[in-house]
């Protein structure tokens, strides 16, 4: 039987908030997996906490680079990395980050879109039926829609504003 790992709490930073839990790990991770997951293929995918931080970094400085700062932004689809990706691009700038539940009915998305004041949906391709719904409905403010499949193509522009010396995002988080 395998003797359990102790941990000690002075090995623990304090951190206060998401934010700075997402930080903490994307510093100090560096080469270690942080997620495996299987993609739309079934393919076996690894992420390490690099690859993680350069996803999430250049979609946030895409963000940042085209008026996305101090928003209010949805995310709609299921539990995957394309959702941690945005999520961690949302959380550690300065837009306010609505997380919504893929299991409700396109009405109740909508109402929820609406009273949050969202402009900007991220989502996933199953919910593509679902955006013609939120354009047509009355209250939603949403003016930006951005597909899951889309974020990669985003962050390497978002890189290519880091690489030429555009530093908001960053200097953000």
């Amino acid at each position: 039987m395998r003797k359990k790992k102790k941990y000690s709490m002075e090995n623990i930073p304090d951190l206060k908030t998401v934010k700075e839990v997402v930080l903490y790990g994307s510093k100090n991770g560096k080469d270690k997996r942080q997620y495996m997951f299987h993609d739309d293929n079934g393919v076996e995918c690894e992420k390490s906490f690099n690859d993680v931080y350069y996803d999430y970094a250049g979609l946030g400085q895409y963000l940042y680079s085209n008026g996305v700062i101090n928003k209010h932004v949805a995310i709609l689809g299921e539990n995957t990395y394309d959702w941690i990706v945005c999520y961690f691009a949302l959380i550690t700038g300065t837009n306010v980050t609505v997380p919504l539940d893929a299991k409700l009915p396109d009405e109740d998305l909508a109402d929820v879109l609406a009273r949050s004041d969202s402009e900007v949906l991220f989502y996933a391709k199953d919910f593509e039926d679902s955006i013609e719904v939120f354009k047509n409905t009355e209250g939603v403010k949403v003016t930006k829609y951005f597909r899951f499949d889309d974020i990669y193509d985003l962050s390497k522009l978002g890189h290519a504003a880091l690489e030429k010396g555009e530093q908001s995002y960053l200097e953000d988080t």
